[in-house]
């Protein structure tokens, strides 16, 4: 199939997207500061209604922003296989998860995840002779990428993505559905939700803390605790980042809490808000040196990023590790 354009058009059509969206970021934030005066002193039938009103215009705004935002990963996409003089792939092509004929060993496989004495892996290099644990584009098509998508009411379900992303790396078939029917209904022990729920707006439906998801892995049979991210001038240490390859090394599941415009400011030009990611793979160069890691957004998928940009982006909130091997 032929694609008919050309990369200056593509151009054009990202210029124009990049100029919606601050205007969407804004109405969206006006919206909430308003609606959050008026929920104070609404207390009638008629108040409610205009709060429920304001519920769907910010869920209308909220999927324009994610339509909006896929479709200009498309077309950047789009321009460089047009700058390329590539053929256009399918939609097939598009949506599949992995790659066509990869074995499926890392693929979940039931509702038990792993606990192994040792990791099941360890390490492979690579033809410039750096070492990559695992295999983290392998793992990649079966993590989460499009969060939110499983309840239109529960947009901010970084936290939750991400313990469904530990489950599935410790081998076990759970989905974000199944995360948020959870959490939304169970408490910890101070009485308060596993994951926020109940808000008007979806984006702030979900949202959860390192202790929380703790008791969420642990009931879905994952052990984990949670650990202090030390910080130094606005960064995490290099004992920290040392500490987190040793983690993923052994074979545990880790998840931090990073700047979402620190850790990809190409993908969150508009967005710098704390979100949780899941580190898939460490990375070490020819010296044994830890150079860079693997990280699972669960809106974009998995991408490579180096130390630095991930001391940087790094909130100094605390670390979920799994104390099970689970690789």
């Amino acid at each position: 199939m032929k694609i008919i354009g050309t990369a200056e058009d593509a151009d054009r059509l990202l210029e124009v997207l990049m100029h919606i969206v601050p205007y969407i970021n804004e109405v969206t934030k006006q919206m909430k500061n308003a609606a959050g005066l008026f929920a104070e002193s609404c207390r009638d039938e008629e108040c409610q209604q205009i709060m429920e009103v304001l519920g769907k215009v910010d869920y209308t705004l909220w999927n324009a922003l994610d339509d909006i935002t896929a479709l200009r990963e498309i077309l950047s996409d789009y321009r460089d296989i047009l700058a390329a003089g590539q053929e256009n792939p399918t939609v097939a092509e598009q949506s599949s998860l992995g790659t066509p004929g990869q074995p499926d060993r890392m693929k979940p496989q039931g509702k038990y995840p792993r606990d192994l004495p040792v990791s099941a892996y360890g390490y492979h290099q690579t033809a410039n002779g750096q070492q990559v644990y695992d295999s983290p584009e392998e793992m990649s098509g079966y993590l989460y990428r499009s969060q939110g998508s499983a309840d239109s009411r529960f947009k901010g379900t970084c936290g939750l993505c991400s313990c469904a992303n530990i489950l599935r790396l410790a081998g076990a078939e759970y989905s974000e559905k199944e995360m948020i029917a959870y959490a939304a209904a169970n408490y910890d022990g101070q009485g308060r939700r596993l994951c926020d729920a109940g808000s008007l707006f979806p984006g702030a439906n979900g949202a959860t803390t390192p202790k929380a998801r703790k008791e969420i892995l642990e009931h879905f049979g994952i052990s984990s605790s949670v650990f202090p991210v030390t910080m130094e001038h606005g960064m995490a240490t290099g004992e920290t980042m040392e500490q987190i390859g040793k983690y993923v090394s052994e074979g545990r599941g880790v998840i931090l809490s990073v700047y979402s415009g620190e850790l990809n400011p190409e993908k969150y030009r508009w967005n710098n808000g704390p979100h949780a990611v899941t580190v898939v793979s460490v990375t070490k160069d020819t010296s044994g040196k830890i150079c860079g890691y693997h990280i699972c957004d669960s809106n974009y998928g998995t991408d490579y990023y180096d130390v630095d940009r991930i001391r940087k982006a790094l909130t100094g909130n605390d670390m979920n590790v799994t104390t099970q091997i689970i690789r």
